[in-house]
């Protein structure tokens, strides 16, 4: 039985995340990023410094952008696309679903580990992450990976017990290597509670960590050796990237209570089942049921509330765990728990196999649907239309930069590197000094300006959002 519903998890996954996944283009700036970045490794060939817009680009390491260039050059000829880009990250969303699978079969039961995927696989910020070019869906495996060793170390002995265990500290490395810290203390956190919980702390001193550390020493050394050989500031730019931002966050700031109210929105409808878990828990003193899913969410939780930096999809690596609490509450509720005769009925009926059946075959549909409304909306939010206007009109030997509007996504559909001014001053410089010069900025910039010696030759109205209209300029005939 459980080899069908990992073949039927993985089926899901399959549908759901690779399903028209190259049907898009790049609709912001985490995708188009990924997408140069990878573009220049294979270009340059340079596997060491990531470089985007000509410039390096440590702030993430490489790990993500390693497995896309390698697909590329396997599948497409060294040719970077956003199929090519986004497989990475939905190869490892179908992974997430089994190895949700895997530690709610281990700690609880297969119905569990079942509904927990299904709740997992169709809820919108997972299904939207898996099916973009970003690192977050990778660094979610490798953490997730990791939790598992750990809850398959902790149930078994001997021989089994240790490699388990090194498998755990593997995926630490290889989750640093994707995105930082973050990949390691999330589940450490986890970890170090449900120990404490099942007042099992002893098993620290069982879990290899010398043997451990060589392991995500070996990860690490070699790629961060070779870095900090070439780029010696790397280490500040990481410090930088982590801590400081976790500290004293320089972007997407929120305050601390920012993810008590967001996080409930991301898991509906399933969060409504929340607040009927926390009474069962109060109500029949079954807290040690769900001790396995609260310690690697809530710690984790709180951790990155404490960061002033928020984004929903920080919340990621906590879904599997989220799901899994929601998965064991409802595997094991009884009709006669609810005292409403209506939420009854519903829940009679949805205890019937084939309408059970035909509710998952229309979320299944919706969801295919939602994937074909990504294609019809791709010219509102695509770069390509502009992009390929700019190639016809500006001359392969002229120059072409932007004002004020550096993004990654025209860097990405020109295929070329493209410089940035942020001055009137300078822009005025740079027209009179360079006759063929072009310069894409927005409309609303351009007609803030006093005494700028240019003419328009292309209006783009609504490019990527609305209001957000671009015009192209060379110097003024004189």
């Amino acid at each position: 039985m459980k080899q069908k519903h990992l073949l039927l998890i993985v089926l899901t996954g399959l549908i759901l995340f690779f399903y028209g996944l190259g049907s898009r283009d790049f609709w912001g700036t985490t995708e188009a990023r990924v997408g140069e970045i990878v573009r220049e490794m294979l270009e340059k060939n340079d596997w060491v410094i990531p470089h985007l817009n000509g410039q390096p680009r440590l702030t993430k390491p490489p790990l993500y952008f390693w497995s896309t260039a390698l697909l590329a050059g396997l599948l497409n000829d060294s040719q970077v696309n956003e199929l090519i880009a986004r497989i990475p990250s939905a190869f490892c969303a179908v992974w997430v679903l089994v190895i949700t699978y895997l530690i709610a079969q281990k700690i609880y039961n297969s119905k569990t580990g079942l509904i927990s995927v299904f709740i997992l696989a169709t809820n919108i910020l997972f299904f939207w992450w898996a099916r973009q070019a970003a690192i977050d869906m990778m660094m979610v495996m490798f953490s997730s990976a990791s939790v598992l060793f750990f809850a398959y170390g902790l149930y078994s002995q001997g021989k089994k017990k240790d490699v388990c265990y090194l498998l755990m500290h593997a995926n630490f490395g290889l989750g640093m290597l994707t995105k930082g810290p973050v990949a390691v203390i999330v589940p450490v956190l986890g970890m170090i509670t449900y120990l404490i919980l099942e007042k099992r702390m002893a098993e620290l001193k069982r879990m290899c960590w010398g043997k451990g550390l060589i392991i995500f020493i070996l990860i690490l050394l070699p790629w961060g050796f070779m870095v900090i050989k070439r780029y010696p500031a790397a280490l500040t730019i990481f410090y930088n990237e982590t801590f400081n931002r976790y500290t004293d966050a320089f972007d997407h700031n929120r305050p601390f209570y920012y993810y008590f109210v967001s996080a409930p929105l991301y898991l509906l409808p399933w969060a409504l089942a929340l607040p009927f878990i926390i009474r069962r828990m109060i109500k029949y003193k079954e807290w040690n049921l769900y001790n396995f899913p609260v310690s690697f969410f809530v710690p984790a939780f709180i951790f990155l509330s404490i960061s002033g930096s928020k984004r929903s999809y920080y919340l990621l690596p906590l879904f599997p765990f989220a799901v899994m609490a929601i998965g064991y509450y409802l595997s094991g509720l009884k009709i006669s728990d609810f005292k409403s005769a209506k939420i009854r009925k519903i829940l009679e009926l949805f205890l019937i196999r084939k309408y059970r059946i035909i509710s998952i075959f229309i979320i299944f549909v919706c969801f295919i649907g939602l994937i074909s409304f990504f294609k019809v909306s791709n010219r509102k939010y695509s770069a390509v239309e502009l992009c390929d206007k700019i190639n016809e009109i500006v001359p392969e030997e002229a120059v072409f930069m932007t004002y004020r509007y550096s993004r990654p996504y025209i860097v990405y559909y020109l295929k070329k590197q493209v410089d940035s001014i942020d001055s009137e001053e300078d822009l005025n410089l740079k027209l009179n000094k360079l006759p063929r010069l072009y310069v894409l900025l927005q409309k609303k910039d351009f007609l803030r300006m006093n005494s700028v010696n240019a003419e328009v030759i292309l209006e783009y109205p609504d490019f990527t959002k609305s209001n957000n209209d671009m015009v192209l300029i060379t110097r003024a005939k004189r």
